[in-house]
């Protein structure tokens, strides 16, 4: 049974009956808050509104109720449209968090039916409900598509808003009614802001194929198959196109060479990409060709989780290769995982001075060469260290350097797939922890 979610609210505000006059406290403060310059919004005017405003004009007739009230509390409702949108913004809640670890921010961040905020507030009373409506853009209203929504009743009565479409509870599937109401939602390009899908395979390379034009406001799209199969390799259409994007995240999937996702979304600020089939492999060159446009990016994870030859990714490009440096001059975060000559083709045309954070997890080899990243590194202002932990396991070792001793976060990570103890000791890339950070003082611990 799937939890309770309050996805039947929205589809009952347009009838509402209001039977009673709640009563609110509310702090002076916020009558006062600013508005930011940048952004517009419209206000309903008094007469648009003269209808409703008895609703609020006597909330207090009862003398006991306005004895009970201490004298430094007044009822909401004396607030003018201004305040109350004010009051509202204030409400609603932050949509992604700031202290999300790695993980949940490749994922787009935790629960995305917090943008229900103002549902229950569209049922209070009708000024609220005419108030908020009449104001989307400055409140910034999306219309959430998850588990349990009837897509297609609440589109057929709800307002043009842009939608919000997250499937990601992978402990569910999805049935034949649902993955109806998301392909109904999809062809809805131009209202479309948000897509995660954490679904099975076949039936994400349905809802994919849906996807195949230009959505002008998409902001993330985000596929992750939630079931293990490296046996298909799911395909993005070469005509799905999202030029306001700022979060791309695919796992499984083939990028054709004719994709114009990535050549035409040169806003992006998170770009993670994950290959589980051979057949989704790109050579270096062709990653570097696409992130060349997107130069606003802070986050960048690379990942490849099958073995890949050494001479495939030094064999000469097909097409023109890429012999200009590109400067990244936001990226904060850049994860890979691969073999070393991948990394190393690729660090050496490209830049990232003010890096934060470095990870990464080499594939089991009998040898490391690692020139070019030992010179990307050097060039970034924040990767300093003066302390290490080496912690060995079975079949890995992983490399851990922080800029005190006593510092809890590590801004460089390097796990190393290998063999028995003795391989791990002989081929470990110790040349990074000399070359990058003299005098460092290492902790070595078995697990």
């Amino acid at each position: 049974m799937r939890p309770d979610r309050p996805d039947h609210e929205l589809l009952t505000y347009c009838s509402l009956t209001v039977q009673g006059r709640p009563t609110f406290v509310f702090n002076h403060n916020l009558l006062h808050t600013p508005r930011s310059p940048g952004m517009s919004y419209r206000i309903p005017s008094t007469s648009s509104l003269q209808s409703t405003e008895g609703i609020g004009q006597h909330a207090i007739s009862d003398e006991s109720q306005r004895q009970s009230l201490s004298p430094h509390t007044t009822s909401i409702h004396i607030l003018d449209n201004d305040c109350l949108l004010n009051v509202f913004l204030l409400y609603r809640p932050a949509i992604f968090d700031g202290d999300e670890d790695e993980n949940v921010r490749t994922l787009g961040g935790r629960v995305w039916n917090r943008e229900r905020w103002w549902y229950k507030l569209a049922q209070v009373c009708r000024r609220w409900r005419d108030l908020i409506l009449r104001s989307p853009s400055y409140l910034d209203l999306c219309l959430v598509c998850t588990f349990g929504t009837p897509i297609v009743d609440m589109l057929a009565h709800s307002p043009p808003l842009p939608l919000v479409i997250d499937y990601s509870d992978k402990y569910w599937d999805i049935s034949a009614e649902e993955e109806e109401g998301i392909i109904f939602a999809l062809e809805k390009r131009d209202r479309v802001r948000r897509v995660r899908l954490q679904i099975p395979v076949p039936d994400m390379q349905m809802l994919v194929m849906a996807m195949d034009e230009e959505y002008p406001v998409l902001e993330h799209l985000i596929m992750v198959p939630s079931t293990e199969d490296k046996s298909t390799a799911l395909t993005l259409p070469e005509t799905l196109q999202a030029p306001h994007l700022r979060h791309l995240t695919l796992k499984g999937f083939v990028l054709p060479r004719g994709c114009r996702l990535l050549t035409t979304a040169v806003n992006i600020a998170t770009l993670c990409l994950f290959m589980d089939h051979p057949s989704a492999y790109f050579p270096p060159n062709t990653l570097l060709r696409w992130i060349s446009f997107i130069l606003q990016l802070e986050t960048l994870m690379v990942a490849f989780s099958f073995p890949v030859p050494n001479r495939d990714v030094e064999r000469p490009p097909t097409r023109t290769p890429i012999t200009t440096h590109v400067a990244f001059p936001n990226l904060r975060l850049f994860v890979f995982r691969g073999v070393n000559a991948y990394l190393e083709a690729l660090v050496r045309r490209i830049s990232a001075p003010r890096l934060e954070k470095l990870g990464i997890q080499f594939s089991k080899q009998l040898t490391f060469s690692v020139p070019r990243l030992l010179q990307f590194m050097n060039t970034t202002e924040n990767l300093r260290f003066d302390s290490a932990d080496l912690e060995f396991s079975r079949d890995e070792v992983h490399v851990k350097l922080h800029p005190r001793e006593e510092a809890e976060t590590y801004p460089l990570s390097i796990v190393v797939g290998c063999w028995p103890y003795q391989f791990c000791v002989k081929f470990l890339p110790l040349p990074i922890l000399v070359g990058i950070s003299l005098g460092t003082s290492a902790c070595i611990s078995s697990l």
